[in-house]
């Protein structure tokens, strides 16, 4: 009885887990989108081909680096963002996207 009780619990428990993160991804990928639409200022107008050119020891080409990684390409107006990834190191995960984001909230 007591084992049924715990294999019960533990897919409860594993159920709930991947409803919470399934949840967070859902807010985290909208607000990314609402972000994107209201950030104000100009564009950087670069390409990750051009990034990988600059000095080996520059933020450019640490940057470069990092979208070619991740398979990015910057997006317009968002290039800052990241910047940040590469300077703190934050991964590109939604957890890390999010501590980032307090992080950088102060």
């Amino acid at each position: 009885m007591k084992s049924i009780f715990l294999s019960f619990y533990f897919e409860i428990q594993s159920t709930l887990k991947y409803l919470r993160e399934l949840l967070v991804s859902l807010g985290f990928t909208i607000s990314s989108k609402m972000y994107v639409f209201f950030k104000k200022g100009t564009s950087w107008h670069l390409q990750t081909t051009q990034l990988l050119s600059y000095p080996k020891h520059s933020l450019g080409f640490h940057l470069g680096c990092f979208l070619l990684k991740h398979k990015f390409e910057p997006q317009p107006r968002c290039e800052d963002h990241d910047v940040f990834h590469v300077l703190t190191g934050y991964k590109v995960d939604t957890a890390q996207e999010i501590a980032m984001q307090f992080w950088l909230w102060g």
